[in-house]
């Protein structure tokens, strides 16, 4: 996805602020997990890679509210 730096600026500065932070903590978390941690097995590594991708549509999801939007 090409992200629209305007449409971040916005939603970063509006309601949806809190929710992008948490989105970008806990996907680094996972995402830092899944490429240093060799012990986890191929379903946590598959559980892992769902969840960073259901994190990837919420942010989408959100950031295409502010596509467009004019100030």
């Amino acid at each position: 996805m090409q992200i629209n730096v305007r449409a971040l600026w916005l939603a970063t500065n509006s309601a949806y602020g809190e929710r992008l932070l948490q989105i970008a903590q806990e996907h680094s978390r996972l995402d830092c997990d899944l490429h240093e941690n060799d012990q986890l097995s191929l379903l946590e590594k598959e559980v892992y890679k769902v969840r960073i991708e259901q994190l990837r549509n919420e942010r989408e999801m959100i950031l295409n509210l502010f596509d467009g939007v004019k100030v």
